[in-house]
């Protein structure tokens, strides 16, 4: 899959019409990423989107630290109705 750039930090590696993946230094806010998503994925006036709160079934939290880079984290970011 393309990866697209949302920011010149903040990149989506995965992206569907629910679920939203992002890649993003450890410095951003939850607000922040939202925010981005929601820009990026303008599709639906009367939904947002929402960080998913963790961990998941398998335990691992939301967000993750990124297998390639110790500065960054991947988030899993959910379409909700508004």
């Amino acid at each position: 899959m393309k990866q697209q750039t949302t920011s010149p930090q903040i990149s989506l590696f995965a992206q569907g019409p629910t679920y939203c993946a992002v890649c993003a230094p450890r410095s951003a806010s939850p607000d922040i990423i939202e925010t981005v998503v929601a820009l990026r994925n303008r599709g639906d006036p009367d939904s947002e989107w929402k960080i998913l709160a963790g961990p998941f079934a398998d335990g691992r939290p939301n967000p993750r630290l990124c297998p390639h880079d110790d500065l960054r984290q991947h988030w899993l970011v959910m379409r909700v109705s508004a």
